[in-house]
């Protein structure tokens, strides 16, 4: 159960870099549109994609990792991000002055769920080749 459960903390960690890569969020919707100042700003300081939203170095979610991995007696994995990367995560999640961008999942979204399955069937092949 424990390996299950952090496959899933890895696959929640997957599925946000993808969407993050894509330019979408949580609910599958295209990022707004960076303003063209900042676009314009990031573009001076030398970024490859001034235009991407939530995507100029990567530092913020290649900074995602499993802080905690789940054990058989703490059946619980715990996402975490980069320390230096919390604080401009958090503006983006919650819209704090700057556009919503909710790119991090609060609980297991659609898309989450449908990459999960592979991972639950499979757990349920183990689970009844046990019990047999």
């Amino acid at each position: 159960m424990a390996q299950f459960i952090n496959d899933l903390g890895a696959l929640v960690i997957t599925d946000t870099i993808k969407g993050v890569r894509k330019g979408v969020d949580q609910s599958e919707r295209a990022f707004k549109p960076l303003k063209p100042a900042t676009i314009t700003s990031k573009s001076k300081k030398g970024s490859p994609n001034p235009s991407r939203a939530l995507w100029d170095t990567g530092r913020m979610v290649e900074g995602l990792w499993l802080k905690k991995k789940a054990t058989p007696s703490k059946p619980r994995a715990l996402v975490a991000l980069a320390m230096d990367r919390v604080k401009i995560g958090g503006f983006h999640q919650e819209g704090d002055g700057n556009p919503l961008r909710v790119w991090f999942p609060k609980k297991a979204t659609p898309r989450i769920i449908k990459s999960m399955r592979p991972l639950i069937r499979s757990a349920e092949r183990k689970l009844v080749k046990a019990v047999k």
